[in-house]
């Protein structure tokens, strides 16, 4: 197998992608949907045929079929296109479509897309060396457990279990979203008000609606999609089977909103975040020196004679701010600061990430000639406090990761692709929470039942109002020294091992007994309408 490069792999993940839109497309029956599908497919032939022949350093030709003919002239002998006759009749059938708005039958359509996945699948499996169905369109997704998800509805459609691809596009979907709904603008969409509960019922359901559109549409091309899978869609609740057209509309729906939703949130900068990240206060150039005062600046504020008490804003340039936790020694310094000068009826100390402190104070204010030796003071005391939270925030971490690593080692048995879970971390950001991440996602019963099981391994202990489980992951904040984490989760995935086998077994008692009472009653009532002997 030939190793591709990020962007062959990038250019082929594109070729997957408008190869099962035109075969989802191709499962709609109107006359519009199989005008569309005779367009994508084809277009999905034109450009496999295209990379091939830029794989192989060659030109393509003036048109479609002559870039064909191209390649089957270079790969003379070793390669031979599955599914010709049909691309050739579907390349014939797109110009009617695409000028004129003739449309063919649906069986056609559907014969089409078969020959168009035949002729792709040969045509990348001989000049790339890689079969299409390894080509996942997840793998261009940026959100690791999102990609999860996804590439496992793949694999199920690889698979021809299309009940799962359908489950696991929805689970991808669902796990976007949530992502979508923390990085949504503020205040977002629209806000929720407790004055709600007051309005009609019938009110409420249509705010409900109109909050759910708000956050879907603006990354659905067609927000029809959403509510046809909205509506049909429910794990283990439809009896009859998912046929192979929901499965890829399912996948193609969910596909589309997480790429758009991820390239919306790439392109959106926060600028003015950006600029205070790029600020950096002064600095003597001295080694290890201390925070302290390089100046000191007294001016009216904005509109300040607008107001009464009209006040001016006293502002103090810091310089040589710790690197190590500098936004908590900014806000110890505001504190600090703050602290010392409130008899003076100031507001709004601030430290910026620039190292200007500033605060207002009213006008007339006496006994000012102090305000300098405040200042120092709460910078100094700051330093203090800072480096006190430092040494405890070490502490903290290595104990943190003393408790993660026993809690990695003690589970290790349930870590792997194939196993119950997917790893184990300290909550991004945090030093107090345990995170573990299964390898699918939890049904009601199964995080009730991890739930309790959490509860019952922390006993009364501080924080079991903190255990939380959500789809596909269960949360363990770190217990008190004397409460042993790594046994409670270990007791608990032992204990849920214990549940799946006695679930099993009971599953194979009852198939077993079904099949010997199915022989039995069978066997009766067919000797009961044997012909009674003459």
């Amino acid at each position: 197998m030939l190793e591709l490069d990020a962007t062959t792999r990038s250019r082929l993940v594109d070729l997957r992608r408008l190869l099962r839109d035109g075969q989802a497309r191709a499962q709609d029956r109107t006359h519009s949907g199989q005008l569309l599908a005779i367009v994508l497919l084809d277009a999905a032939c034109e450009h496999a045929v295209g990379l091939a022949l830029a794989h192989r350093n060659a030109s393509p030709g003036r048109n479609a079929e002559a870039s064909l003919t191209q390649l089957e002239n270079l790969e003379k002998g070793r390669w031979e296109a599955r599914g010709r006759k049909g691309v050739i009749e579907l390349r014939k059938q797109r110009n009617n479509a695409m000028h004129h708005g003739i449309g063919s039958k649906a069986d056609d359509v559907g014969r089409w897309a078969r020959d168009t996945e035949a002729f792709i699948g040969s045509t990348v499996a001989h000049v790339f060396e890689i079969e299409i169905a390894d080509v996942a369109v997840a793998d261009s997704v940026r959100d690791d457990e999102v990609r999860r998800l996804l590439r496992t509805a793949e694999s199920a459609v690889d698979a021809e279990d299309y009940a799962e691809a359908k489950y696991w596009a929805v689970d991808a979907f669902e796990a976007a979203r949530r992502l979508w709904t923390g990085q949504r603008p503020k205040p977002g969409v629209p806000w929720y008000d407790h004055r709600e509960a007051n309005l009609p019922e019938g009110v409420r359901v249509d705010l409900e609606r109109l909050r759910d559109q708000a956050e879907v549409q603006p990354f659905a091309t067609d927000f029809g999609e959403y509510l046809w899978l909205k509506d049909q869609h429910r794990k283990y609740q439809r009896e009859a089977p998912v046929p192979v057209d929901d499965a890829l509309r399912a996948l193609s729906f969910a596909t589309e909103w997480i790429l758009r939703w991820e390239a919306h949130v790439a392109r959106r900068i926060d600028r003015e975040a950006e600029w205070r990240d790029q600020q950096e206060p002064p600095a003597s150039g001295k080694p290890d020196a201390a925070p302290s005062v390089v100046s000191i600046s007294v001016a009216p504020d904005a509109d300040a004679a607008r107001f009464d008490p009209a006040m001016v804003r006293i502002t103090a340039q810091l310089q040589d701010l710790p690197a190590e936790q500098r936004e908590t020694w900014r806000q110890l310094a505001g504190n600090g600061v703050s602290d010392r000068i409130s008899g003076f009826g100031s507001r709004g100390v601030i430290c910026d990430p620039a190292g200007r402190l500033s605060f207002l104070i009213p006008l007339g204010s006496e006994g000012t000639e102090v305000l300098v030796d405040r200042i120092i003071d709460g910078v100094a005391e700051a330093t203090v406090r800072w480096r006190e939270h430092c040494a405890i925030e070490r502490e903290v971490a290595v104990e943190a990761a003393a408790i993660l690593a026993a809690c990695q080692e003690a589970l290790q048995a349930w870590i792997g692709p194939s196993r119950r879970l997917r790893q184990i971390e300290l909550v991004p950001g945090r030093r107090d929470v345990v995170r573990i991440s299964y390898n699918k996602i939890l049904d009601s019963n199964e995080a009730h039942w991890t739930r309790r099981l959490l509860e019952d391994g922390y006993g009364a202990g501080p924080g079991i109002n903190r255990i939380d489980v959500g789809d596909n992951w269960a949360d363990l904040p770190l217990p008190e020294p004397a409460i042993d984490a790594s046994a409670i989760l270990a007791e608990v995935m032992m204990k849920l091992d214990q549940a799946d086998d006695r679930r099993a077994r009971i599953q194979s008692e009852l198939d077993h007994f079904a099949l010997k009472l199915s022989t039995e009653l069978s066997g009766r009532l067919g000797a009961a309408n044997d012909p009674p002997p003459k």
